[in-house]
């Protein structure tokens, strides 16, 4: 008796949860008083959902009947809705269909289940605005290009093969189209932070945000910048050593995904890099008061790295920086491996990071060896920036950025061979 009581007690108190939701929204006029969901309402749907299982194990019809029934009252209500209140959304009536589904959840004993999902019906019903202004800030190409995203990941991952598919063991399309997400999700999560987080908060924080998806697109455009109003070099360069820093903790959560240990010691030659270019930024911050001018207020537009096109490219990257490093291994040895690192930090420090990281994992080089392979490769990365300022930029940012850099790089070389 005393586990139908706290089944019972559960569907109550749920039911109660959501119907503080409805309460709300009524005393805020988002509904007539008169409307089928209440607080009492709510508490006895999770009851008869729950009461439909416990009561099916003595007559099975028994839930058909209560299904049956309370689908007629959410029907009774939407049509109501419909027609005296001029309201065809359905989401009240939904949120009430799978408060229902709560109350069987609990008669089945998934009780956590029944639990985080009235959490996510509450979330749902009470923040219709905030979600409304979440969906505003999306342009129409970019919800085509997440949908696109989406499908090859629930459609194209599960079809391809988990096995090399080469002579020499390489390349498994299952786990190079894991890695793929996994990046891709990583930048997503940047792109976010900077469309809703950084947007209108201005250039230094939109450069930090920014270079969490792709510290290059934040220089050239920084670079560019530069030229039309040299009057705020400074500022432009302090976004580019942000996004440069963001760059180092993304490296290092990369290699920490792959392989756990590795990260203990790679944040030796990575982290002194960091502190090198926090030092720089800070004090250039702090000494020319760039924080005060107006020009702040502009943000740093990067392109959504959870479409389809550039999630390709990446992918493509990878497969060639895969055959690259394994190729270097097995006939240059350590020295085939930094060049190969070198070259590869031109286009993209990720790769070659998720490859060195795995190698190591498999103890097929050492992790001496894959240490100073990612940071030769971040070191050539933050280089590369500096020649995209020197093509884009004004004459001044590179003086100032050819310190930073050059003092990043050397502390970063030290400091890899000190492990």
């Amino acid at each position: 008796m005393e586990p139908i009581i706290t089944s019972l007690f559960i569907s109550l108190s749920l039911g109660a949860f959501i119907g503080l939701q409805f309460r709300k929204k009524a005393e805020e006029g988002d509904y007539q008083d008169h409307s089928f969901a209440g607080m009492r309402t709510c508490m006895g749907i999770t009851i008869l959902g729950y009461l439909s299982v416990f009561l099916s194990q003595y007559d099975q019809s028994i839930f058909l009947l209560f299904s049956s029934f309370f689908l007629l009252l959410v029907l009774i209500s939407y049509v109501q809705s419909a027609f005296q209140e001029k309201r065809i959304g359905g989401t009240d009536e939904i949120t009430l269909a799978t408060l229902f589904m709560v109350g069987i959840l609990i008669g089945h004993g998934e009780t956590s289940i029944a639990i985080v999902l009235t959490i996510i019906l509450s979330i749902i019903s009470s923040g219709r605005d905030e979600l409304y202004k979440i969906s505003s800030k999306f342009t129409k190409l970019e919800v085509i290009e997440t949908v696109k995203f989406a499908i090859i990941i629930f459609l194209i991952l599960p079809l391809l093969p988990n096995e090399t598919i080469d002579p020499w063991g390489i390349f498994n399309p299952h786990t190079i189209w894991v890695m793929v997400i996994l990046i891709s999700g990583i930048g997503f999560m940047g792109y976010m932070a900077s469309k809703f987080v950084g947007k209108g908060k201005g250039i230094l924080l939109s450069g930090f945000i920014g270079g969490f998806v792709s510290s290059t697109a934040v220089t050239t455009e920084m670079a560019i910048e530069s030229k039309k109003n040299k009057r705020y070099i400074n500022v432009y360069s302090i976004a580019i050593m942000l996004s440069s820093l963001m760059m180092y903790i993304r490296v290092l959560i990369e290699a920490s995904l792959f392989n756990k240990a590795l990260l203990s010691r790679l944040i030796i030659p990575i982290g002194g890099m960091t502190i090198t270019m926090l030092f720089f930024t800070l004090y250039n911050f702090y000494t020319k008061k760039g924080k005060k001018t107006p020009i702040l207020k502009k943000d740093i537009q990067v392109e959504t790295p959870f479409s389809l096109g550039p999630a390709i490219k990446f992918s493509l990257f990878f497969v060639i920086i895969l055959g690259i490093t394994e190729l270097a291994k097995n006939y240059l040895g350590s020295s085939g491996i930094y060049i190969a690192s070198i070259f590869s930090g031109f286009a993209d420090v990720d790769a070659i990071t998720i490859s060195l990281s795995q190698l190591s994992s498999e103890t097929e080089i050492l992790e001496q060896t894959a240490i100073r392979g990612i940071t030769y490769a971040v070191i050539s990365n933050t280089i590369i920036k500096l020649i995209y300022v020197h093509i884009f930029g004004s004459k001044e940012m590179r003086q100032k950025l050819m310190v930073v850099v050059t003092s990043s790089s050397v502390v970063g070389i030290l400091l890899s061979f000190l492990i």
